[in-house]
């Protein structure tokens, strides 16, 4: 049975200037799908297209429009905005604020509120969407230079993605160092050691892949992490790898001038 709080029991005094502008600011709210919504939308349609097309289906909206609406009736109070007009005000502001006035940074703010930053040990569908996307930026964030593009290299890629086809031209992707940000340890230690795979594919290169990644791993915000895993999986000592670290942009810049493989 649904709980009705009347206007009297809420706002005795009343205050029908704020009830007013709150209605109008409302009508101004153009609703539509958040991100977190469409990528969900995007998985079904190419991952689940039989799970799409019956949760699509008319017999289904409508079963589904109803069971929310009998929750909703059992388990909420439906607080009019006449009753409360100060809370719908508010809610408006935010909704102003982060959707209607469209600020450039309000979709990803609303999506990382939703969707949380990745953890190895608890990613879900479209988690493990995103984070393999992540992973093929990266993969072309390293494998522009043209000189790491060698056949060992590039068949080591398409064990990542079969499809797989590196950059023409030196990329560079400025907004992933934010994307790939993370507290999750185990998710770091991945993309760390992504890049360790790609250091030893192809051992003709010698230290070149390893001064590639850590110029990249510096970039990404990735470089502490990267360098204890090279350290400790390549068996390097301090000293050796300190020297490759601090000769990284001579030894790519050298590499560049030369032919592509």
């Amino acid at each position: 049975m649904s709980r009705e709080i009347s206007a009297e029991q809420m706002n005795p005094s009343g205050d029908s200037a704020a009830m007013s502008d709150s209605v109008e600011n409302i009508r101004t709210l153009e609703l539509k799908p958040l991100p977190y919504h469409e990528a969900m939308r995007d998985y079904l349609k190419e991952e689940e297209a039989d799970v799409w097309h019956w949760y699509a289906s008319n017999k289904v909206r409508d079963e589904q429009a109803e069971a929310v609406r009998f929750e909703l009736l059992k388990s909420t109070y439906r607080v009019e905005r006449q009753a409360q007009p100060e809370t719908y005000a508010a809610a408006e502001d935010v909704a102003r604020k982060l959707w209607a006035d469209r600020e450039p940074q309000s979709d990803r703010k609303i999506q990382e509120m939703l969707e949380g930053r990745p953890a190895l040990n608890h990613l879900d569908l479209l988690a493990q969407r995103k984070v393999a996307g992540l992973t093929r930026r990266l993969l072309d964030a390293l494998l522009s230079r043209r000189w790491m593009q060698t056949e060992p290299v590039l068949a080591h890629a398409c064990l990542f993605f079969e499809d797989y086809v590196p950059p023409e031209d030196l990329l560079e992707d400025p907004a992933l160092a934010e994307e790939l940000r993370t507290d999750d340890q185990p998710m770091q230690d991945y993309y760390g050691y992504v890049l360790l795979d790609f250091v030893t594919a192809d051992r003709d290169l010698e230290e070149l892949p390893l001064a590639a990644a850590l110029v990249l791993a510096e970039k990404l915000g990735l470089k502490d992490r990267f360098t204890e895993i090279a350290k400790r999986e390549l068996r390097l000592r301090k000293k050796q790898l300190e020297t490759i670290d601090q000769d990284k942009e001579k030894l790519l810049a050298k590499a560049n001038e030369g032919p592509p493989p």
